[in-house]
């Protein structure tokens, strides 16, 4: 089921970034990258994607613009924030701006996986009116 699920990983940290992608696609997600907010949006200009996982600290654009952003989209991706810098207005402040999850790092792969899962279920529901049951199954 994951080949099926895009995602794009948006984190300054160039071994975070690198390390996801693999552990991501290994899991057999379709993976995309970028380093900056401003480099996913023009990545997502090109490609289609379910799923973002947006980092919250970075240079020039930050995780809560950058997911605004995404999220002001025609049939925008759904938004998972990860963030090493825990804060609980950070957390309402990513929820106000659109994210579907909030996850700190370090979190497992498995844990991101599920989460990855979980979003792209709850959009594909809403966008399609198609509820599943918590087997997968409709």
């Amino acid at each position: 089921m994951a080949q099926n699920i895009r995602v794009l990983i948006v984190d300054d940290e160039l071994r975070f970034r690198e390390n996801l992608q693999r552990l991501l696609s290994l899991r057999g997600f379709s993976v995309f990258a970028a380093e900056d907010g401003t480099k996913a949006l023009t990545l997502l200009k090109t490609e289609t994607v379910d799923v973002c996982v947006v980092d919250m600290r970075m240079p020039g654009m930050d995780g809560t613009e950058t997911v605004r952003c995404i999220r002001e989209m025609p049939e925008p991706p759904a938004c998972i924030i990860l963030t090493g810098h825990a804060c609980v207005d950070q957390a309402v402040q990513g929820y106000h701006c659109g994210a579907a999850e909030y996850l700190l790092k370090p979190c497992t792969t498995d844990e991101l996986a599920e989460r990855i899962h979980r979003v792209y279920e709850r959009t594909r529901e809403q966008r399609t009116g198609t509820f599943t049951n918590s087997k997968g199954k409709a």
